[in-house]
């Protein structure tokens, strides 16, 4: 049976146009698939050659920026950490400064001079504990 309709088409020019019809209907359907599926208007050269040259460097260009975006976050974060812990350091040294104009009094008993030398060195503790403290997706 089928051989009768494909011998009844070739001999019927209607339809032979309405086959035609079909087939470019098929073929538009199937670039706007392509064009949702990818979610690209030009997927490929033999769409449109200039159009599909441009998409492509864009695409790369785009990759680049996303990729720096990604290093500038990570510089961010990592700034970030680092002036915590120099705010932090900064901080305990002016504790660290007071601590040492206490210790410089005349009128002090040598009990509380080794107070303020036992406080002075876990200060100083500290400031070593914020410096390797500080770290950044384990980079220190």
């Amino acid at each position: 049976m089928s051989g009768i309709v494909s011998s009844s088409i070739i001999t019927n020019s209607a339809a032979m146009v309405g086959v035609e019809t079909l087939n470019s209907i098929n073929s538009s359907l199937q670039t706007v698939q392509t064009a949702v599926s990818t979610g690209y208007s030009v997927n490929s050269a033999s769409d449109n050659g200039a159009a599909y040259a441009v998409a492509q460097s864009v695409r790369t260009t785009m990759s680049g920026l996303t990729a720096a975006n990604q290093q500038l976050g990570d510089v961010s974060g990592l700034v970030q950490t680092t002036s915590t812990a120099l705010t932090n350091i900064s901080n305990l040294m002016q504790s660290m400064d007071q601590t040492l104009v206490n210790m410089s009094s005349s009128t002090l008993s040598s009990s509380q001079r080794s107070q303020y030398a036992a406080e002075f060195t876990a200060q100083l503790q500290n400031v070593a504990s914020f410096t390797t403290g500080a770290r950044y997706n384990g980079i220190s």
